[in-house]
């Protein structure tokens, strides 16, 4: 009986958990109809409205914050708790009306929907952001646990597909697996063409990331996020809506590798509210210390513009109320984060916005103020920090004349300290007294800024000579004597920062160079100790190259009262360079392969001369930059002619490179130096010199170059360059050979020159040649149809920029003379603007169709391994396109100054006056003698052919 008694208790039981289980899915299967229900007819309302095709009509719909609220309760029902079941019906559903092409109301709440969804989806794990408790666990947890506590003995009054008592594995597969399905929806909305549909796709992915920690590895932690992410980085970049790119950035979470370049480009963006929005998120979500150099000094170059006041007002309170709130308001170290000694430019900007926001006038804090996020505390704290007055003075070595790091002082120190200066002497607010005032409390005098510029050239002479003799002796393979090793020891950096220490010991030098320009140089002691300072160090060949011209500057400005005692003093500089007699070691680069002594000291003495003829013509071609053209009279001034010919005529030696340097320097200051003479004397001395350069086969390609850019600019002064002009038979080129074709003519001109240049060579020399091409064609100098055919076949050489785009950096290759990249840019600009500016360049561009005909063919016809295919249709095109555009134009031109005119008559003429028959016949045929373009390439075409 007791069997029968547990036998019945058993089968008992099973029978109540099947029919708990039959009901249990009778009440998923009412409770998924009316969810169902409850979403299409939320659906069905905004389609009944007649607004579900234009979301904008229905965004403004008194039924929308109501059908929001709904899908809202809808997701976190199913989507917050439960198995799974129901959201995985409701995710079904939505996605089948996700794709309904002509509805974008509906399109737009599905996105909205599912971003309901994938932020509840997405609460597992995540910690309860209502409490501030640092033993807070996570939202799920604590659900479960309450519930497992509460029917700890009544496992049957929980409903498994509305709650959460399942394993812990399954609940995060279906999770995942609903996120996978939301994500493939939000990727093709993300695509859809209508731009308020990608916004609701953008915000709906923008919870899959609202509640992460900032520093949290989304690529590692999430894989099914990946493809989200990449979706809305090109909407960042590549969305035709500013209001869809703002939203990008606002949404997408951070990561310093991934995310943040996208955030930092659009600071450059076209639409001045993605500007001021990216800037927003820079400052509130990135940290400026865990950015790179580079990507900070991009913010600031595109943010600190004068083009857009909007944008600068941004990125100012950008750095003052953030950047320098966690530099704890010191801006020496907001500097150091820059890197002034890279970033000089950029870091100039910022220091002056940071000056300007302490000296505003605006100090109350208000949202219209440059400080308006700070409180009144932290504007105090900012004024005193930035205020302060900066030391540079003061001791820089120890007893032993040793550099420790201890005594070392940041180069944004020197920088920050020049730029307040020039704040305060430029000031517009402040009277002359007040600024004597301010400058004598944080300037050193002139003393103090020569005995510490004497102090750091020579920590920078020590610097420099000591990595070159390093590179030296790891050529050489030999071992540094006891003194180097002392003068090495005494420096505390190692061998990898001797360069960058090179660098920051120059840029000290060029802000104290700088500082004393500002000073008052009234003072006639102290002006001769400065002024003495300065002629000792341009007198010895030893000064670093990058001071040269910082300390001309300061040796004009110290000079302000006359230009003819600045040109004495640049006179017995020359006079001391050339007494200088000792040469260094550092001279002659091979020397250790030379036996023989008496090679050895000459080999000496060439490279000392040369060495000592660069600094002359380094020193003259900046003196040349800073003087008027009125000091032409001056004796000084034409001293100078005197060392360019011996830079030119004594330095010929091909294999010596300090020889081919100063050779090349003293080539482009020749061109400088004529610009300022008359064109008699140029004419006279100058121009077959500069031909002879230049028609040389054998020179270097840099002089080469340096003579026909010389060449180019003075035609536009002088018309005689432009001629043809025979050449003398004395060559002064270093070979004592001229080119071919220079040898069989009589004369030769600049247009010869150039045609032969674009010919022959495949070089930087032949871009150079055809952007002075350029510059005489645009100014109608000239007007040579072979020449615009070989700029046509240049442009469209795919060879010329292919091999520059694979190495280097393109940016900075753009920037150079001699560029591909550069070139191509500028022929780009060139063919329109050419056919736009005169009639006669049209006819020009026209007429060099036949010419470049025939060099397709020679270039053709010539036996290479590979042969060269050239788009001839789409050459052509594109010189009928550009004439036709420049008629068009010029028309359009004609036309808006006849309605000028007619409207400056009108008052005068009868409205009832009809225009003659005279007049109409005179329009029709002047139309009829216009020929088109299309009819002139095919005549050129037919005469080639002929």
């Amino acid at each position: 009986s007791d069997s029968d008694s547990d036998s019945g208790s058993g089968s008992g039981s099973s029978n109540n958990e099947s029919s708990n289980e039959r009901c249990i899915e009778n009440c998923m299967r009412q409770v998924s109809k009316a969810i169902l229900h409850a979403f299409d007819s939320s659906l069905a309302t905004m389609i009944s409205s007649g607004n579900a095709k234009t979301a904008i009509m229905f965004r403004k719909a008194n039924e929308y914050t109501s059908i929001c609220a709904i899908m809202q309760l809808l997701a976190a029902l199913t989507c917050l708790n439960g198995d799974g079941t129901i959201a995985h019906v409701l995710l079904d559903r939505a996605t089948s009306f996700s794709a309904i092409p002509e509805m974008e109301g509906v399109r737009v709440l599905i996105c909205k929907f599912l971003g309901f969804c994938s932020f509840h989806l997405c609460q597992y794990g995540r910690t309860n952001t209502s409490t501030l408790k640092s033993n807070s666990k996570p939202l799920q947890i604590k659900v479960r646990q309450k519930h497992t506590a509460k029917n700890k003995n009544n496992r049957d009054s929980y409903v498994p597909f509305l709650t959460c008592l399942g394993d812990e594995k399954e609940e995060k597969n279906w999770r995942k697996n609903c996120l996978i399905a939301i994500e493939k929806v939000l990727l093709l909305r993300l695509e859809d063409k209508s731009q308020i549909v990608r916004n609701a796709a953008l915000e709906a992915c923008g919870h899959f990331f609202s509640d992460y920690p900032k520093d949290l590895d989304i690529f590692d932690e999430k894989d099914h996020v990946n493809s989200l992410l990449d979706a809305m980085m090109f909407r960042i970049a590549h969305d035709s809506s500013m209001v869809n790119r703002s939203l990008a950035l606002q949404t997408i979470p951070i990561d310093y590798d991934h995310t943040v370049p996208p955030i930092i480009e659009r600071v450059r963006d076209v639409k001045m509210k993605v500007r001021i929005d990216a800037l927003k998120v820079i400052s509130e979500k990135i940290d400026i210390r865990k950015l790179t150099v580079c990507q900070r000094a991009e913010i600031l170059t595109y943010g600190l513009t004068k083009r857009c006041s909007e944008t600068y007002n941004a990125t100012t309170r950008m750095l003052c109320c953030c950047w320098m709130k966690s530099m704890k308001f010191y801006p020496i170290d907001t500097l150091d984060l820059l890197d002034p000694v890279v970033n000089e430019i950029v870091c100039e900007k910022a220091a002056r916005a940071i000056i300007e926001a302490a000296h505003s006038s605006d100090m109350t804090g208000s949202d219209n103020s440059t400080l308006g996020d700070l409180c009144d505390n932290e504007i105090r704290a900012y004024k005193d920090e930035v205020l302060k007055p900066v030391q540079v003075h003061g001791e820089i070595s120890n007893e032993n004349n040793e550099i420790t790091a201890a005594n070392y002082q940041s180069p944004s120190k020197f920088l920050y300290l020049r730029i307040m200066c020039d704040f305060i002497s430029k000031s517009e607010n402040l009277t002359e007294t007040r600024k004597f005032e301010k400058l004598s409390e944080i300037m050193p005098d002139i003393p103090s800024i020569g005995e510490l510029l004497e102090k750091h050239v020579e920590i920078l002479t020590q610097v420099s000579s000591s990595h070159l003799n390093k590179q030296k002796s790891h050529d050489d393979n030999s071992d540094l004597d006891s003194t180097q090793r002392n003068e090495q020891a005494s420096f505390p950096f190692n061998d990898s920062d001797a360069e960058r220490q090179e660098d920051t010991e120059c840029f000290i030098c060029q802000q104290l160079l700088k500082l004393s320009a500002i000073s008052d140089l009234k003072e006639e002691g102290s002006r001769r100790y400065f002024v003495s300072i300065l002629q000792r160090f341009l007198g010895s060949i030893e000064l670093h190259y990058d001071l040269v011209e910082v300390c001309i500057s300061a040796l004009f400005a110290s000079n302000y009262d006359s230009e003819s005692s600045f040109l004495s003093n640049i006179s017995e500089i020359l006079a001391e360079i050339n007494d200088f007699h000792e040469p260094d070691e550092y001279n002659c680069k091979n020397i250790t392969d030379h036996h023989d002594n008496d090679m050895k000291e000459e080999c000496i003495n060439s490279n000392f001369k040369a060495k000592r003829s660069k600094r002359s013509i380094e020193i003259i071609t900046v003196v040349l930059e800073s003087i008027s053209p009125r000091m032409m009279k001056n004796a000084v001034l034409h001293s100078f002619e005197e060392h360019i010919l011996s830079a030119i005529y004594d330095n010929i030696d091909l294999q010596n490179n300090v020889q081919n340097l100063a050779r090349e320097a003293a080539v482009s200051c020749l061109g400088r130096f004529a610009l300022l003479l008359d064109e008699e004397t140029v004419m006279n001395k100058y121009r077959n010199l500069l031909f002879e350069i230049v028609c040389n086969e054998l020179e270097r390609l840099e002089i080469r170059a340096q003579s026909l850019m010389a060449l180019c600019d003075l035609s536009f002064l002088f018309n005689g360059f432009l001629l043809p002009t025979p050449l003398s038979q004395t060559i002064t080129s270093p070979t004592k050979s001229c080119h071919q074709e220079c040898e069989s003519s009589d004369a030769i001109s600049l247009i010869h020159i150039i045609n032969e240049i674009l010919d022959n060579t495949h070089s930087a020399l032949s871009i150079i040649a055809a952007e002075c091409a350029v510059k005489l064609l645009l100014a109608e100098k000239i007007h040579d149809a072979n020449i615009v055919a070989r700029l046509i076949m240049m442009f469209f050489d795919k060879e010329l920029c292919s091999s520059d785009e694979e190495n280097g950096d393109l940016y900075e290759d753009a920037l150079e003379v001699g560029s591909p990249i550069r070139m191509q840019q500028i022929l780009a600009i060139f063919f329109p603007s050419y056919a736009i500016k005169s009639e006669l360049g049209r006819i020009t561009l026209m007429a060099s169709i036949k010419p470049m005909l025939k060099i397709v063919h020679n270039t053709s016809s010539k036996k290479t391994k590979k042969v060269k295919t050239w788009p001839i249709a789409k050459m052509m095109e594109y010189v009928c396109t550009c004439i036709e555009n420049g008629e068009d134009a010029v028309s359009i031109l004609d036309n808006n100054k006849t309605n000028e005119e007619k409207m400056d008559s009108i008052t005068y003429l009868d409205t009832s006056q009809k225009v003659s028959e005279e007049d109409l016949e005179e329009k029709v045929k002047k139309e009829e003698n216009d020929t088109s373009p299309i009819l002139l390439l095919a005549i050129s075409l037919s005469e080639y052919l002929l």
